[in-house]
């Protein structure tokens, strides 16, 4: 209650935008005024901007309501945990809606029948009251930046020699095409190249690069400094069903994420419950992966696809969510051990190997080898 206390204070302390909701409301992060009797209805969406670590707070000097069926979104980084609402007074939470952050409120908070949270009730003075609700309240999601490379400016290549531009070792690639301005700098697969590492002439610029991969290789030329890309998000929820009485968590599994068969930084790492482990990462195609685990089968779900391929676009927000279930046991016969069931054969049935028929099939086969044999030799030109 003295934490309790500390937030409600501090948040009323934060110099705040006055602001009235509105059904389709989108924010983003900063310290909101909502004024006198705040209703919420429709769906206010929380855009964290690309930032996981991306805060919202808002006060409330009176009562705070939500409608039946509304919804508090939270997309492009933001994340529940950074959420907080002061209520002065009493909040109310519809039926059926669905609710993100913490509610710190002077006197009473009730939520309705079926009302979702994704953050935490705390009243100071009087009483939670709750009807068929679920309240998740997880801490921030572990969150991975990762500096993207900077996309291609204005120079123009018409050719690549060798045309195949896939080698091992130190590499020598000629970029021909228009050159008007010096080229200050040269990444390869988003490494700067040192100054000495290339020489520019008007219709080319010859690269030298230390490239051991049969993979795809970018080179990204700039008249200027290397500039920055706008980022994507990548959330990575970890599911496991135990049907059949195992005991497996999210964190027994282990999950890579690659771009060109490079794992990114902070990959491969241990899977993380909803809101799942954050990767803020340049523009590209992304691959996730995971090892296989004993008495458990893994599926992918990224926009409504089963692939694990995943096409991260400019400020896109993505939710893959990756669930392992148990396989069922096997079930061993009475006084037995487990045995595979016995091949088929469809379409006939094989003669025993012992039996004149058998004899007189494996003669026939033969001479129809030696006969085609010797038609070849018959029919082979002279040298």
């Amino acid at each position: 209650m003295t934490d309790a206390g500390t937030a409600y204070t501090t948040a009323q302390g934060e110099a705040s935008v006055l602001h009235t909701l509105a059904p389709g409301d989108t924010l983003t992060p900063g310290a909101y005024a909502l004024g006198t009797l705040a209703n919420l209805s429709g769906s206010l969406t929380l855009n964290g901007a690309g930032d996981p670590n991306s805060v919202f707070v808002f006060t409330l000097p009176d009562s705070l309501t939500t409608a039946s069926g509304s919804n508090v979104i939270l997309t492009n980084g933001a994340q529940a945990c950074n959420v907080f609402w002061q209520v002065g007074s009493s909040a109310t939470l519809g039926t059926n809606s669905n609710f993100a952050g913490h509610i710190v409120a002077l006197s009473s908070i009730t939520a309705t029948t079926g009302a979702t949270i994704n953050g935490s009730l705390v009243a100071r003075t009087g009483t939670v009251t709750l009807d068929s609700n679920t309240i998740t309240n997880n801490v921030c999601a572990p969150t991975v930046v990762v500096a993207p490379p900077a996309p291609v400016q204005s120079a123009v290549v018409n050719s690549v020699t060798p045309a195949n531009c896939v080698a091992s070792g130190p590499t020598t690639v000629t970029l021909n095409g228009t050159f008007p301005t010096p080229i200050s700098n040269i990444t390869v697969n988003g490494a700067v190249l040192a100054p000495a590492s290339w020489l520019q002439t008007p219709t080319s610029i010859v690269v030298t690069a230390a490239v051991a991969t049969t993979a795809p290789v970018v080179i990204q030329l700039y008249d200027g400094a290397v500039p920055t890309v706008t980022t994507g998000t990548i959330h990575v929820i970890k599911i496991v069903n135990n049907t059949y009485g195992g005991t497996a968590v999210p964190s027994d599994f282990m999950l890579t994420l690659r771009h060109w068969g490079t794992d990114v930084v902070g990959s491969p790492a241990s899977g993380v419950a909803d809101p799942g482990r954050t990767y803020v990462l340049a523009p590209g195609t992304y691959v996730l992966g995971e090892a296989d685990t004993l008495n458990y089968i893994h599926s992918f779900n990224i926009r409504g696809q089963d692939t694990n391929f995943v096409d991260l676009l400019p400020g896109e927000d993505l939710t893959i969510i990756q669930t392992n279930n148990e396989l069922p046991p096997l079930v061993a016969p009475v006084g037995g051990t487990v045995v595979p069931p016995p091949a088929t054969v469809s379409g006939g049935v094989l003669p025993k190997t012992g039996s004149p028929w058998f004899n007189l099939l494996f003669l026939g086969v033969g001479a129809m080898v030696i006969s085609g044999v010797v038609l070849g030799l018959k029919r082979s030109p002279k040298i």
